[in-house]
Protein backbone atom coordinates (compact mmCIF):
# COMPACT_ATOMS: atom_id res chain seq x y z
CA UNK A 1 0.00 0.00 0.00
CA UNK A 2 2.75 2.52 1.10
CA UNK A 3 4.52 1.84 -2.52
CA UNK A 4 1.12 2.62 -4.37
CA UNK A 5 1.20 6.08 -2.22
CA UNK A 6 4.45 7.03 -2.72
CA UNK A 7 3.77 6.14 -7.03
CA UNK A 8 0.66 8.10 -6.87
CA UNK A 9 2.08 11.15 -5.69
CA UNK A 10 4.88 11.36 -7.53
CA UNK A 11 2.36 10.92 -10.70
CA UNK A 12 0.42 13.37 -9.44
CA UNK A 13 3.97 15.70 -8.54
CA UNK A 14 5.50 15.24 -12.12
CA UNK A 15 2.16 16.31 -13.60
CA UNK A 16 1.23 19.01 -12.00
CA UNK A 17 4.77 20.30 -10.86
CA UNK A 18 7.76 19.16 -13.04
CA UNK A 19 7.12 22.18 -15.90
CA UNK A 20 7.38 24.99 -12.91
CA UNK A 21 10.78 24.03 -11.91
CA UNK A 22 14.41 23.01 -12.85
CA UNK A 23 15.20 19.42 -12.54
CA UNK A 24 17.09 19.89 -9.44
CA UNK A 25 14.62 22.05 -7.62
CA UNK A 26 11.88 19.43 -8.47
CA UNK A 27 14.03 16.66 -6.84
CA UNK A 28 13.94 18.93 -3.84
CA UNK A 29 10.24 19.59 -3.86
CA UNK A 30 9.47 16.20 -4.45
CA UNK A 31 11.45 15.12 -1.62
CA UNK A 32 9.74 17.34 1.00
CA UNK A 33 6.43 16.24 -0.18
CA UNK A 34 7.07 12.87 0.53
CA UNK A 35 8.75 13.60 3.80
CA UNK A 36 5.62 15.38 4.92
CA UNK A 37 3.52 12.60 4.33
CA UNK A 38 5.49 10.40 6.63
CA UNK A 39 5.05 7.20 4.98
CA UNK A 40 8.75 6.04 7.05
CA UNK A 41 11.47 4.59 5.74
CA UNK A 42 10.53 4.02 1.77
CA UNK A 43 13.10 4.00 -1.39
CA UNK A 44 12.21 4.74 -5.51
CA UNK A 45 13.90 5.17 -8.37
CA UNK A 46 13.38 7.80 -10.50
CA UNK A 47 15.23 9.69 -13.52
CA UNK A 48 14.27 13.53 -15.08
CA UNK A 49 15.64 14.07 -18.65
CA UNK A 50 14.58 17.47 -20.48
CA UNK A 51 15.72 18.14 -24.00
CA UNK A 52 15.77 21.86 -25.12
CA UNK A 53 17.69 22.24 -28.49
CA UNK A 54 20.70 20.66 -28.61
CA UNK A 55 20.56 20.19 -24.85
CA UNK A 56 20.40 17.98 -22.19
CA UNK A 57 20.04 18.27 -18.34
CA UNK A 58 18.66 15.34 -16.53
CA UNK A 59 18.96 13.90 -13.37
CA UNK A 60 18.60 10.38 -11.67
CA UNK A 61 17.77 8.73 -8.14
CA UNK A 62 18.36 4.76 -8.06
CA UNK A 63 18.26 4.68 -11.93
CA UNK A 64 20.73 2.34 -14.03
CA UNK A 65 23.02 4.47 -16.45
CA UNK A 66 21.82 7.00 -18.92
CA UNK A 67 23.09 5.99 -22.23
CA UNK A 68 23.43 8.97 -24.65
CA UNK A 69 23.30 8.09 -28.92
CA UNK A 70 25.45 10.40 -30.91
CA UNK A 71 23.52 10.21 -34.73
CA UNK A 72 26.32 12.07 -36.10
CA UNK A 73 29.34 9.64 -35.33
CA UNK A 74 26.61 6.28 -34.02
CA UNK A 75 28.71 6.46 -30.99
CA UNK A 76 27.16 5.60 -27.41
CA UNK A 77 27.95 7.11 -23.93
CA UNK A 78 27.02 5.39 -20.76
CA UNK A 79 26.66 8.06 -18.05
CA UNK A 80 26.56 6.89 -14.66
CA UNK A 81 25.38 9.36 -11.99
CA UNK A 82 26.72 8.14 -8.26
CA UNK A 83 25.55 9.16 -5.01
CA UNK A 84 22.72 11.84 -4.35
CA UNK A 85 20.68 12.71 -7.24
CA UNK A 86 22.25 15.66 -9.00
CA UNK A 87 21.96 17.25 -12.80
CA UNK A 88 24.30 16.85 -15.46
Amino acid sequence: MQAGTIVTLMKGLFLSEASRFDIQAFFGHCSRAIKEIRLGRLFMAFTLVRLKGDRLSFSSAGMPPLFLYRQNDGSVEEILLKGMPWVR
